[in-house]
């Protein structure tokens, strides 16, 4: 990968381009794991950053890093200490991953993903579907107001906007804008496209959290999953995800609507299958175990007599004797 200068305070990262410049390496801090990305980008150097966020104009919201990177597939970036500005990526199409605080993040059409300052991360694209991102950079005094805002922290950095090309439209004008000139008039004006973009941000976040079913209803719909699939497993962690509440949160609705943790009532559900396995079908005890997610058949058996007050073989010899004339 190349650097070049494309005028007095904007450097272009990324592919060469046929600007005048000047060449040199490219940072470590944005080493990426693939050869070329598909389009360049641009970064403001630190001394205009610092410039602009001493100017009242210029000092709340600025940004110092903007891109389009469509279907890329190789994309791939892990930041050891974090980068030095807050990272926005909203992807359009195709999927990927984030990673953030020691636990990984889904990412789909229409996802923001926030990446706060100086915290390590890591991210990357499906290479079976290829995300297509638009993505800034931000500094400035109002971030952290504008990250409470869209209600994004270090357990919860994905927030769904929905496809809007409203948004598409402000992130063009502001590559556009940083691309053409950084001056200081230029970057004044890149600050102000950025507070509207952010701003269309948080209103289209709080227009997809109106019609977000409310937390009850998530719930109920994951243990109507539970209930659907006992031969998967998620942990209670996983499930407070899917439903897009705070472990606790999730735990206590959870005992409220069912009378049990999670933990128990998925065992239980797991407990019901084995027990409608064994009668109806001839699957061994190992198979039905393995079936229902137990790795170790004597563990599901000491669960099934915890259960059942017998083991699974003793419950179908019963069962069968039971039935027999």
């Amino acid at each position: 990968m190349k650097v070049v200068e494309k005028a007095s305070n904007c450097i272009c990262y990324g592919r060469p381009v046929h600007v005048p410049g000047i060449r040199s390496s490219l940072p470590a801090q944005y080493w990426h794991m693939e050869p070329e990305l598909p389009l360049p980008w641009i970064v403001l150097p630190l001394e205009a950053r610092k410039e602009a966020l001493a100017r009242p104009l210029s000092r709340h919201l600025l940004p110092s890093h903007v891109g389009f990177f469509p279907n890329a597939g190789r994309h791939n970036v892990r930041r050891e200490n974090g980068a030095t500005s807050t990272v926005f990526k909203y992807c359009m199409s195709g999927s990927g991953w984030c990673e953030l605080a020691g636990r990984t993040f889904e990412v789909g059409p229409g996802d923001l993903f926030v990446l706060p300052e100086s915290v390590p991360h890591a991210y990357g694209s499906s290479t079976v579907q290829p995300w297509t991102l638009h993505w800034i950079h931000g500094v400035g005094e109002d971030i952290g107001h504008v990250l409470r805002e869209l209600e994004v922290d270090l357990q919860h950095p994905v927030v769904h906007l929905g496809k809007s090309l409203e948004l598409v439209a402000l992130f063009e004008e502001l590559q556009r804008t940083m691309a053409a000139d950084c001056s200081f008039e230029g970057l004044v004006y890149a600050s102000q496209i950025l507070a509207h973009l952010l701003g269309c941000m948080m209103r289209l976040r709080n227009q997809v959290g109106r019609q977000r079913p409310d937390a009850r209803t998530r719930v109920l719909k994951t243990i109507t999953a539970i209930q659907n699939h006992p031969h998967q497993t998620l942990t209670t962690e996983e499930a407070a995800a899917l439903a897009g509440l705070s472990v606790s949160h999730f735990s206590a609705l959870f005992r409220q609507l069912t009378r049990e943790s999670p933990k128990h009532y998925t065992t239980r559900v797991k407990m019901l299958r084995a027990r409608q396995l064994l009668l109806e079908t001839v699957q061994s005890v190992r198979t039905i175990s393995a079936g229902l997610g137990f790795a170790d058949p004597l563990y599901f058996s000491r669960l099934f007599r915890a259960f059942h007050n017998r083991s699974p073989s003793e419950f179908r010899r019963g069962a069968r004797s039971e039935i027999c004339p």
